[in-house]
């Protein structure tokens, strides 16, 4: 009825402008996305309760064109590989190996 007399509701939003972005109940960063004359234009990233990319998706004009490829996630496992007592027992048998090979190469053109 509002609109009929060119009238706006109350709790309308007007067009949106520049940087947007909402955020967890923690206060940490959930997504962002820039807008242009009201319009999602750029970039929209969403992001875990940890601060990682979950998605990207790529806006022009305010319609979707796709998603944004993320790049893999390295995860080592926290390096526990280290704590394992083999990784030092091949790591400390390789050096023994690499030096007594190379000083029996650099003893062997010795003069005395």
């Amino acid at each position: 009825m509002l609109l009929a007399f060119g009238l706006t509701p109350a709790f309308s939003h007007p067009p949106r402008e520049g940087k947007h972005k909402t955020y967890y109940s923690s206060g940490k960063l959930k997504s962002q996305v820039t807008y242009v004359a009201g319009q999602k234009h750029g970039i929209e990233q969403f992001f875990d309760k940890n601060g990682n990319v979950l998605h990207e998706y790529y806006y022009q004009n305010g319609e979707r064109q796709g998603e944004v490829e993320l790049e893999p996630r390295r995860n080592f496992g926290g390096m526990r590989f280290i704590k394992s007592p083999l990784f030092w027992f091949i790591l400390l048998a390789s050096a023994v190996m690499i030096w007594f090979l190379t000083s029996k190469i650099l003893l062997k053109n010795r003069p005395f």
